[in-house]
């Protein structure tokens, strides 16, 4: 869907990367690595979820890539390449302006802060706002990559670090319930 920057024209390549790799992911030292022909996208999420794990985990098909930051075996946060970003949907939402974009990235790049937190220091947004927005888009990242039936996966097991003003744990159960409904909604059409 939103493969390319259209919306923001004038982002650096460094202000892309902090957009599309918000949790710093590494393609190195990996814990887990495996194909999604062997193990499913939603077993791995349960077996993580159960685990209690923390960290990132990287799913990748063709171009499309996914990251989900797990802490303590709750997804609470999650980007892809071809899903709108936390900036995307914000503007498309009205909820912030493409001048305040680029100033709460060159915040970002000069503090070392993710968007979102950039956003609530700024007073751009509102916690529950950011909330909402990411859960958003963590429900429409696992339900890009539910049914993949091919592609590749990574988990690094490490620590992740978030401002608690915008987390919200979302249920693994509950997302996978919901994407594999969705499924079944698109197939009875």
């Amino acid at each position: 869907m939103c493969g390319h920057f259209g919306v923001f024209p004038s982002l650096s390549l460094y202000d892309v990367d902090i957009i599309w790799n918000p949790f710093n992911l590494k393609d190195d030292n990996a814990d887990l690595t495996g194909k999604l022909k062997s193990v499913d996208f939603s077993c791995i999420l349960q077996i993580l979820s159960s685990e209690s794990k923390t960290g990132i985990l990287k799913v990748s098909h063709d171009r499309q890539m996914s990251a989900f930051c797990l802490k303590d075996g709750q997804v609470i946060a999650a980007s892809s390449n071809y899903r709108p970003q936390l900036g995307q949907i914000l503007f498309k939402n009205g909820l912030i302006s493409h001048e305040n974009i680029q100033e709460v990235l060159e915040k970002a790049k000069t503090s070392g802060k993710r968007m979102g937190e950039m956003l609530l220091d700024m007073d751009y947004i509102n916690p529950d706002t950011l909330k909402g927005v990411i859960s958003q888009q963590i429900n429409e990242t696992v339900q890009g990559v539910a049914l993949l039936k091919d592609g590749d996966f990574q988990f690094r097991d490490c620590p992740v670090e978030f401002d608690e003003r915008g987390v919200e744990n979302v249920s693994v159960i509950g997302m996978m319930l919901d994407a594999f409904s969705n499924a079944d909604e698109l197939s009875d059409t």
